[in-house]
């Protein structure tokens, strides 16, 4: 090393003649050449040092205002940046090797100087000064960083006794370093997992192996002084400083780490079990769709492929989509990307089976509002589609009734007059050719009369008489009567279920059902063929109810007709309940006996399906609730050869003035003693001035400014004894509840005959 002219040295010096020997020897250009100031008090040189820059001091220890270690003590803590060379005689060379463990970069005996000991001395110091102040600035940065780490270090010895301890460990473990220097290591580990702590340090002092946990198995904890243990992430190094084996421990607090990924954990489960029971699909994918990141597997249930398929390709995810939706379905999904969309399609499963599917999506945006994955939840609408079907069914079926029954009550009302006129003059014995037209408008009123019966039982406004009856009777009684509507080119074949249980219904009307449904098979069966009819117990689940609002859960009686005929489209079979549909040509059928079929069993309070594929045959089955009582034999009802007649007081009460008429007339040619009137209130007028017994009350229903029923209320106030008997076009009205008629009401419905009407007068009032 060269030393640079421009080195400045302060000279400290009492002696004059030592001073002008060091400054000559200083200035020998031998080595180099020194700028040398000179000052004989270490006061001055305290000065100089605050005035001027100095590369490095020459001080003598004997000075007049300081002797020995002390004088270099004190220049040092005032000017620790310069170096310094002590000067010393002979019999001092003691006190200068104090002065280099002191501080000191070098001693020199001025009676041994010369010029290359003193140039290589102070070459020599400047660069120990160099490396000592390099030093100290690493140690000083070193220092700073291990005070200023967020995670704890800690030193220990090769005996585990720690012997440094960083500010971020004291705050992690709740103490001090100077309470914790010369402990023991154990004394921040949980005495449970000491010994593993130990094992493990012998581990790694043969193998250099570090250990990083980041908790679960194997976790690390550490034990703060409040007793709290807490877990930690670890990673230890070995060093050796003066031939002393020490470990280097790394230590990060994991606690509020596991808060979170315990969190997380319970997220993602919660999600996951969320996704995996929900009856909806979940799914999620990258932004072009190329990547399936997530579909939850109600996906196969629904689908009836595997997610791993879509996972693998999910560019097929159209495949399964109907063909007839697949393209409407692209274009919204392409739509999608800027957007949400709310997609109704079907699918396609590998059994051929189809399923209608509500498809939602929306895009996932990360902070700053750029769309980064697209995300949608699937379900199954099928049964909502098929309920909405059947809702519109309904309604549109409700619709048609309205009318139908509205049409009806006034039609019955005009075919009492025509009946009730023709057989009125009928029992004058007319001539013989007005007798034959009579006649024939008899027959043509009752052919009327069963055309407004069909009406009434599609609207449901039919008056049943509903028992409890066995079904298997009922069907084996008519049975002949089946058989000859069918011909003999149709097989007949009956299975009926033994012990079946019975259910209330109107016997009549379920002969008329029997009979619609065969007439409705033969037709299907040109050519020939069989027909079943088939009665069973079937529990009917909440699911099955569901699908068919009119049913509820239970034990119900089951009714199949299948026929091998020709089927039914898709199209004609969702129609074949409507009245006045019909594929029959012309003048073969009104198109009402399904729909009455359908008014009939919805009015007993059970449901009808149908099945039918064309060329294979149609299936239809009734449900009928089960009755909670035993079916009664029905009693023979024995009927005079005539009309009965009578001699009591009857208030004939009827809105429309030709019922109201015939009916007054058929009446009074019989006996009886008729009041007149058009109304509730005119009929409670009509009491007020009649003097004698009123013995029946014969009255309209639906009538304005009172119904019937209110006015049998009031007649029955005055006179008790008095009996009732209603009559009405339509039972949409207060007598019937639900379709069935209650039990202590006597009821006649329209069109009625004179006959009919004398015979139901006469069993109301010989009842007793």
């Amino acid at each position: 090393m060269s030393v640079r002219p421009d080195i400045r040295v302060l000279l400290v010096e009492d002696s004059l003649t030592d001073a002008l020997l060091l400054r000559e020897t200083l200035a020998d250009a031998s080595i180099g050449g020194f700028s040398v100031t000179h000052v004989d008090r270490l006061a001055d040189a305290r000065a100089r040092l605050l005035e001027e820059r100095f590369d490095i001091v020459l001080l003598d220890l004997g000075l007049p205002d300081s002797c020995g270690v002390d004088t270099f003590i004190q220049l040092q803590q005032d000017h620790p940046e310069v170096p310094v060379v002590v000067l010393t005689g002979l019999d001092d060379e003691a006190v200068g090797l104090e002065t280099m463990h002191q501080g000191a970069q070098d001693y020199l005996v001025k009676q041994q100087l010369r010029a290359p000991l003193l140039g290589r001395s102070i070459r020599y110091a400047l660069e120990r000064h160099r490396g000592a102040a390099a030093l100290r600035e690493s140690k000083a940065r070193l220092a700073g960083i291990i005070g200023s780490a967020m995670d704890g270090i800690i030193t220990v010895d090769s005996e585990q006794r720690i012997i440094l301890l960083n500010p971020a460990a004291e705050r992690m473990f709740g103490s001090s370093e100077a309470d914790l220097e010369g402990q023991p290591l154990d004394r921040l580990i949980p005495e449970r997992f000491r010994a593993a702590h130990a094992t493990h340090l012998q581990v790694f002092g043969r193998t250099n192996a570090t250990r990083r946990s980041m908790g679960g198995a194997g976790v690390i904890f550490g034990l703060r002084a409040s007793g709290e243990e807490f877990p930690i992430e670890a990673s230890i190094s070995q060093i050796t400083v003066g031939g002393q084996q020490l470990f280097t421990v790394i230590l990060r607090d994991i606690t509020e780490r596991q808060k979170a990924e315990t969190a997380l954990r319970t997220s993602e489960e919660r999600f996951r079990q969320m996704a995996e029971n929900i009856r909806e699909v979940f799914w999620l994918t990258d932004l072009d769709k190329s990547r399936m990141e997530y579909i939850s597997p109600t996906y196969e249930t629904i689908w009836g492929r595997s997610c791993l398929s879509l996972y693998q390709a999910p560019q097929d995810w159209a495949d399964a989509v109907h063909p007839e939706d697949r393209e409407r379905v692209r274009q919204a999904v392409t739509r999608q990307v800027s957007g949400t969309y709310d997609e109704q399609y079907r699918i396609v499963r590998p059994d051929g089976t189809v399923r209608w599917i509500r498809d939602q999506a929306f895009p996932v945006t990360d902070a700053e509002g750029r769309t980064i994955r697209l995300a949608g939840v699937a379900e199954d609408i099928t049964e909502r589609r098929q309920l909405e079907a059947q809702l519109l069914q309904t309604q549109k079926m409700e619709s048609i009734g309205q009318l139908a029954g509205g049409v009806a009550h006034d039609f019955n009302n005009w075919l009492t007059v025509i009946s009730s006129c023709a057989q009125l003059i009928l029992a004058q014995k007319p001539a013989e050719e007005a007798e034959e037209l009579l006649r024939e408008i008899v027959q043509a009123a009752e052919r009327s009369a069963s055309l407004t019966r069909q009406l009434l039982a599609f609207s449901r406004k039919q008056v049943l008489d509903p028992r409890v009856l066995d079904l298997n009777t009922v069907i084996a009684d008519t049975e002949k009567m089946l058989r000859r509507i069918l011909g003999e080119d149709i097989t007949l074949t009956t299975v009926l279920e033994e012990g079946l249980d019975p259910v209330r219904v109107d016997a009549g009307h379920l002969v008329q059902v029997l009979m619609n449904l065969a007439v409705n098979a033969r037709d299907a069966m040109p050519r020939g063929g069989a027909l079943t009819i088939e009665t069973r117990t079937e529990e009917l689940d909440a699911h099955f109810a569901r699908l068919h609002p009119s049913l509820q859960p239970g034990r119900h009686i089951r009714l199949a007709m299948t026929d091998t005929g020709g089927g039914m489209t898709p199209e004609v079979r969702a129609r074949i309940f409507e009245p006045f549909f019909t594929t029959k040509g012309i003048g073969r059928g009104t198109g009402l006996g399904l729909s009455v079929v359908h008014g009939i069993v919805s009015q007993s309070g059970g449901h009808i399906t149908v099945y039918s594929e064309a060329g294979i045959g149609t299936t239809f089955k009734i449900y009928l609730p089960i009755a909670q009582a035993a079916p009664a034999p029905a009693a023979a009802e024995a009927r005079p050869a005539g009309p009965p007649r009578g001699t009591e007081t009857i208030l004939l009460v009827e809105d429309e003035d030709s019922v109201r008429r015939v009916a007054s007339l058929a009446l009074r040619r019989n006996g009886y003693t008729v009041i007149l009137a058009r109304n509730g209130v005119d009929a409670l007028t009509q009491l007020e001035v009649h003097a004698g017994p009123v013995h029946l009350l014969l009255t309209d229903v639906v009538m304005p400014k009172m119904d019937g029923r209110a006015l049998a209320d009031a007649v029955r106030t005055r006179f008790p004894r008095t009996k009732v008997l209603f009559s009405s076009g339509y039972t949409d009205d207060a007598v019937v509840r639900h379709g069935i008629l209650e039990a202590e009401v006597d009821f006649l419905p329209k069109p009625y005959t004179p006959t009919g009407l004398l015979r139901k007068i006469r069993q109301v009032l010989d009842r007793r």
